[in-house]
């Protein structure tokens, strides 16, 4: 069972806050650990209670959230950020940081669900990162490892160029031109790519995003190159809104 996500919201607005809270509490699966006005009130329930997410406002009084985001990234504390303001002109210097999100004040409850959507993706890619640590020690491995009918293949991320699912197995397609057949599900696939520039374009296919060349936004439609070759692939309504939100800041 799917666990909630504990969020802190931090700002010295109190009706900012309320809002924000009654529309993560719409949302429906998260735990509130903390409604607080200020860093200090802040820093105790981080050190406490550990949250998957904060939402920090940028402009308060004796701290800003600039400053308090920067000392806890500066101690090695990665807490997915998502700062709000009523300012769009922080954007550069929140960057910094590498918030999770900017939100610009007033923001409405698709915003939140798309921020949770977020953030229940970078727990999973987290996730995976330490079981694949327990396996492999600190270094991720060189080469990945898939099944095929006889054995095992071993594969390094940058010579692949998209998986494809049909009935009965995934065919790899590699950038020397060769395809191997996998035993492997798309599913089991695409949770040992988490840790790479990896996306899952569709329920049949995962593609390599280092070898897009271009986005039809028309037609919802990606295209991969290499060399002369070029490879089509549709997105689905839900993954194209999460590719949009891949390396991106939202200003509002």
């Amino acid at each position: 069972m799917k666990r909630n996500i504990k969020v802190l919201i931090i700002d010295d607005d109190h009706s900012a806050r309320c809002i924000l809270q009654k529309y993560l509490e719409i949302a429906g699966n998260v735990d509130i650990l903390g409604n607080v006005s200020d860093t200090f009130a802040a820093n105790k329930i981080i050190k406490s209670d550990s949250p998957d997410l904060i939402f920090l406002d940028i402009n308060m009084p004796d701290e800003d959230g600039l400053q308090f985001a920067t000392k806890l990234r500066d101690s090695n504390i990665n807490i997915p950020i998502v700062f709000t303001t009523a300012y769009k002109n922080y954007a550069l210097d929140a960057f910094k940081v590498k918030p999770v999100d900017y939100m610009v004040k007033p923001f409405g409850l698709d915003d939140i669900f798309n921020i949770l959507r977020k953030v229940e993706q970078h727990i999973t890619q987290q996730k995976t990162l330490r079981n694949q640590e327990r396996v492999w020690g600190h270094k991720i491995p060189d080469k990945l490892k898939f099944k095929v009918v006889r054995g095992y293949i071993f594969v390094a991320p940058t010579e692949i160029l998209f998986f494809k699912a049909f009935s009965y197995f995934v065919e790899l397609y590699m950038s020397n031109g060769n395809k191997e057949k996998l035993t492997n599900k798309l599913s089991e696939i695409s949770e040992e790519l988490s840790p790479f520039n990896f996306f899952r374009i569709n329920r049949s296919a995962i593609i390599n995003m280092n070898y897009i060349e271009r986005v039809d936004r028309k037609e919802r439609m990606c295209i991969l190159k290499h060399d002369d070759d070029e490879f089509d692939f549709p997105f689905t309504i839900s993954t194209f809104k999460q590719f949009e939100q891949i390396e991106s800041l939202k200003l509002g």
